[in-house]
Parts: structure tokens; C-alpha cells; sequence
């Protein structure tokens, strides 16, 4: 009998070392995967923060050269009835 409980009890030790190996590898993975999760928070935040500027830069230069044609062709384009010849007849039909 004595020797029923020898062999239990080191059977319940390896039980009991493998369950802690098992727990500190699990503590180790949750630790691994919150420093996942923090470095994709972080790298999506990054992503969406480029975009944005892009969209913001693409919308400020769209903005200038809307302007810069604007200009360029107020300077440079007559007005479409001065293009006409003189003695020429406009009708507009409504």
C-alpha cells in the first residue's frame, strides 16, 4: 500500500509540473499576443492616418490646380462670344 501511494504521489508531481510548465507557456502566449494586437492597433492607426493625409494632399492639389486653371484660363481664354467674328448673329433658342 505504501508503495501504491509512493507511486501516486509521484505521479500527482509530474501531473502538477507539466500543468505549471503549461500555465507559465500560456501566460507567455497571452503575453505574445497582446504585443500582437497593441503593434496591428498601432500599424492600423499608421494605415489610416496615411490615407487621410493622402486623400487631404490629393484634395489641396486638386484645389491648386483648379485654381491655377482657373486663372490660366480667365488670362488666357476670351470670353466664348468675343471668340466669335465680327457681324456674327448669336440666336438662342429657348
Amino acid at each position: 500500500m505504501e508503495e501504491e501511494v509512493i507511486k501516486l504521489h509521484k505521479c500527482l508531481q509530474d501531473k502538477d509540473e507539466q500543468l505549471h510548465s503549461f500555465t507559465s507557456s500560456t501566460e507567455q502566449y497571452h503575453h505574445e499576443l497582446d504585443d500582437l494586437r497593441t503593434h496591428l492597433s498601432f500599424t492600423q492607426a499608421t494605415g489610416e492616418a496615411g490615407t487621410q493625409l493622402n486623400l487631404q494632399l490629393a484634395c489641396s492639389g486638386r484645389s491648386v490646380s483648379k485654381r491655377v486653371l482657373l486663372t490660366m484660363g480667365i488670362r488666357h481664354e476670351p470670353h466664348p462670344c468675343h471668340r466669335l467674328g465680327k457681324g456674327t448673329v448669336i440666336f438662342m433658342v429657348t
